[in-house]
């Protein structure tokens, strides 16, 4: 196992030591400081659980097809030696070419791409509203006892929520500007490795009313209803460039 995918799996663990951590010590504050914990808390925090565990079981389109020379407006991917179409590149943690690869996840241990990028955005809307709706409980449950004796583990605890959920929050915009633009994160922050962005026909788009609804009913069709089969390169013994 490389140094990165052992960095990554560490942490991986952690993640998961610090979710599990989480639960009794948000429910064991609700319920000393306002002897109740509501339902709807508990069924929001239930499903994103669920989403949790569903985005991390599931893995994204691979592209397992080809090797060697592939045609014009292809890229060779030196690591495994197969013919890129445009929208692959290659996760050097998960050592594989994946459909339109946006990032690799250390809480999910996994890469985000086609195929999962559906439940990957659903997780972060469900963890969104659920640590809004904990902050709100943990707030109220705290404002009290704040007033008459400083006590920091509620307090911290509401902090900790807080921030998560505003990294959430921005994490969720990130990909809804991607979902409604047509693009992935590399293609945005180092699209000096997307060759195909010099095509004429690139994929992409510009944010519009008409192009960002369109774009959203084709990514929802593609994750949730019909995900798509990354197209095979087939060989072809014309010679082009293997530069990224």
């Amino acid at each position: 196992m490389s140094r990165s995918a052992a960095k990554n799996k560490r942490m991986a663990v952690q993640g998961l030591y610090f979710v599990a951590l989480m639960h009794p010590l948000v429910f064991g504050v609700l319920w000393k400081w306002s002897g109740v914990v509501e339902n709807h808390v508990i069924v929001k925090v239930l499903l994103m659980d669920i989403c949790f565990y569903v985005a991390r079981r599931s893995e994204p389109r691979y592209l397992t097809v080809g090797g060697g020379a592939g045609r014009e407006g292809e890229n060779l991917c030196e690591d495994c030696q197969v013919a890129r179409p445009p929208r692959v590149m290659h996760c050097k943690t998960c050592k594989k070419c994946i459909y339109k690869w946006d990032n690799h996840c250390p809480l999910l241990n996994g890469c985000v791409g086609s195929g999962n990028h559906g439940k990957y955005v659903l997780f972060l809307a469900v963890t969104t509203t659920c640590l809004f709706s904990l902050a709100d409980a943990l707030f109220a449950a705290v404002r009290m006892p704040l007033l008459s004796s400083m006590n920091l583990l509620p307090v911290l605890l509401t902090l900790i929520i807080v921030v998560l959920q505003a990294i959430s929050a921005g994490l969720l915009t990130w990909h809804l500007f991607l979902i409604l633009t047509n693009q992935t994160s590399p293609e945005v922050l180092r699209p000096e490795k997307c060759f195909w962005l010099n095509s004429p026909s690139s994929p992409t788009s510009a944010l519009s009313v008409s192009s960002a609804l369109s774009n959203f009913i084709s990514w929802a069709n593609h994750e949730f209803c019909d995900p798509p089969t990354p197209p095979s390169p087939p060989p072809s013994p014309r010679t082009w460039s293997s530069s990224v």
